[in-house]
């Protein structure tokens, strides 16, 4: 067993019925709303901690994309903002949970789980999709 699995605690595992539970609390956490005078996400600086793919102006933090590994992006396909990610464990491997907006309905997003071991590696490849779903926005 790897330190970080001895580490994780059941909220970092993914698991089948938890992990439309931790998509919608991520959502939750991650709250994007329009901005006044714009079509793109506003998020809180309240909410979200700053990262380098911020922008902040006038209270407000624009998120372009949660920060994940690019071999993580890439396992889908790297396309779309990334609305909320997670690091946890599911089937017993590293992985990610992802959450984009969902490229045909708009009240939806789907979820992506991508397996962590592209990691680090050499040559750099894309991350195994583990699980895919599409799901309503809470």
């Amino acid at each position: 067993m790897t330190p970080y699995a001895e580490q994780t605690t059941a909220a970092d595992t993914f698991s089948g019925g938890n992990l439309e539970n931790q998509v919608a609390g991520l959502l939750a956490a991650h709250q994007v709303q329009p901005g006044p005078d714009t079509q793109e996400p506003r998020i809180s600086t309240e909410a979200v901690p700053q990262t380098p793919n911020a922008v902040k102006s006038a209270g407000t933090l624009l998120q372009t994309s949660a920060p994940v590994p690019d071999c993580v992006r890439g396992g889908i396909n790297g396309s779309g903002d990334i609305l909320a990610a997670k690091k946890g464990i599911y089937d017993g491997k590293d992985a990610y949970l992802v959450v984009l907006p969902d490229a045909g309905d708009s009240a939806r997003v789907t979820a992506y789980v991508i397996d962590a071991a592209c990691i680090g590696r050499e040559p750099v490849s894309p991350g195994t999709v583990l699980w895919k779903q599409s799901f309503t926005r809470s």
